[in-house]
C-alpha cells in the first residue's frame, strides 16, 4: 500500500510539472529580425513544435541582421542545462534562417534531455543449499531470500555538452551582374552622342571587373551644300571597378578601363563624286565615377559620368571640301543611367539554400 500510494504521488507531480502551452514550450525567447522576417510568436511556435514531449526549452537570444548583399545573418546564444552555446548562422533567405535557429534550439535541447539507461546490478547466483535431515527439517529446509538490488541513479556526465549543428560556411561574395544603359554625350560623333550599352561583370563586396557592348546612333553633320557626313561608333569596353559602401543601400564605385572599337563614317550628298566610307579603329581610356543604388537585395540602379580619352586624333574629310568633315575631340564626356541585376555566381561556391 505504501508502495502504490508513492507512485501514485511521483506520477500526479510529473503531470502538473508537463508543459501545457507553445509559451512555455519555447522557453525564454528573444527574437530580433527585420520586419520582412517571420516574427516571433511564428519562430517561437515553429521551436515548440520542434522540441520532444516533456523537453525544457532552452533560453534562445536570436539578433538577425542583413547585408550590402542582401545574405541574412542570426548571432544565436543558447543557455540551457549545459551552459550557454553562441553560433554565427547565414541563408539567403530570413525565413530559412529562422529554420535554421529553431533546428539548432531543438537539437540542443533534446540532446541534454536525453540521459543513459541505467545500469542494472548483477543479481548473484544463489549459494546451493546444506543437505537437511532425511527429516525434512525446517531448519535444513531453508531458503535464502534473493538480494534486492539497490537502486542506482543513473551517472550523468554534466561536462558534456549537447552536439549541436554546425553552420553553414558563409557563401562567397562573388556574384555576377547584368546591365542595360541608356547613354549620352558629346565629343566622338557630329552633335550629340546618343547610345546604349549592355553590360556583364563580377560583383565582388570590395571590387567589380565589367565588359560592355555599346553602340551610338548615327550622326550626320554638313560639311557644304549637298555634302554630310554620317558617322557612327561601336565598341567594347573593359573596365575595373573599385567598390565603396557608405549605407548598406549605395555602392559608391570609381572605375577605369579601356575601350576598343571602330568609328565609321560616310560621306553623302550629291556634291560628292561618289559615296565613299572609311573606318578608323578606336581606341581610349576612360575614367569613370558611377554609383548603384540598391532597390532590392539583386537590383540596383546604375549612374555613371566618364571622361574618354581617345589614344590618336581621329576624324574624317570629304573630297574638295575646304575644312575636317568631322573631329573627334580630344576628350570626350558621357554620362549613362540603366538597370542592373545581380545574381549568384555559379563558381563561387554558393551555399545549399541560395
Amino acid at each position: 500500500m505504501v508502495c502504490g500510494a508513492l507512485v501514485v504521488v511521483l506520477g500526479g507531480g510529473a503531470a502538473a510539472a508537463a508543459p501545457t502551452g507553445t509559451d512555455e514550450a519555447a522557453g525564454s525567447w528573444r527574437w530580433h529580425a527585420p520586419a520582412r522576417c517571420p516574427d516571433e510568436a511564428v519562430v517561437r511556435d515553429r521551436l515548440a513544435r520542434a522540441l520532444g514531449p516533456e523537453v525544457e526549452a532552452p533560453e534562445v537570444d536570436a539578433t538577425v541582421s542583413v547585408d550590402a548583399d542582401g545574405r541574412f545573418h542570426a548571432d544565436v546564444i543558447l543557455r540551457g542545462a549545459w551552459g550557454e552555446t553562441t553560433r554565427r548562422l547565414d541563408s539567403p533567405t530570413c525565413d530559412t534562417l529562422a529554420d535554421a535557429v529553431v533546428l539548432l534550439a531543438a537539437v540542443s535541447a533534446n540532446a541534454a534531455a536525453g540521459t543513459p539507461e541505467p545500469t542494472p546490478l548483477a543479481v548473484p547466483e544463489p549459494e546451493p543449499e546444506p543437505p537437511g535431515d532425511a527429516d525434512g527439517g525446517a531448519e535444513g529446509s531453508s531458503v535464502r531470500p534473493e538480494p534486492v538490488p539497490a537502486e542506482r541513479s543513473p551517472v550523468v556526465d554534466t561536462d558534456a555538452r549537447p552536439p549541436v549543428p554546425e553552420p553553414e560556411p558563409p557563401a562567397a561574395s562573388l556574384r555576377g551582374l547584368a546591365r542595360l544603359e541608356g547613354r549620352a554625350g558629346a565629343g566622338s560623333l557630329p552633335t550629340v552622342d546618343l547610345g546604349a550599352a549592355a553590360t556583364l561583370g563580377l560583383a565582388h563586396r570590395r571590387f567589380r571587373v565589367e565588359l560592355s557592348g555599346a553602340g551610338w546612333l548615327p550622326r550626320e553633320r554638313t560639311v557644304a551644300a549637298d555634302a554630310r557626313v554620317r558617322v557612327s561608333l561601336w565598341t567594347v569596353e573593359l573596365r575595373g571597378c573599385g567598390a565603396l559602401h557608405p549605407t548598406a543601400w549605395l555602392v559608391v564605385l570609381p572605375c577605369a578601363g579601356l575601350d576598343v572599337g571602330v568609328l565609321r563614317g560616310e560621306g553623302r550628298g550629291e556634291a560628292l563624286v561618289e559615296r565613299r566610307v572609311a573606318q578608323q579603329p578606336w581606341a581610349a581610356v576612360e575614367l569613370t565615377p558611377a554609383a548603384s543604388v540598391r532597390l532590392h537585395p539583386r537590383v540596383g540602379l546604375w549612374v555613371s559620368a566618364s571622361a574618354v580619352v581617345p589614344l590618336r586624333r581621329l576624324g574624317f574629310a570629304l573630297g574638295g571640301a575646304p575644312d575636317d568633315a568631322h573631329r573627334v575631340t580630344p576628350v570626350v564626356g558621357r554620362g549613362a543611367a540603366g538597370v542592373e541585376i545581380h545574381f549568384p555566381w555559379v563558381g563561387a561556391g554558393r551555399s545549399r539554400n541560395e
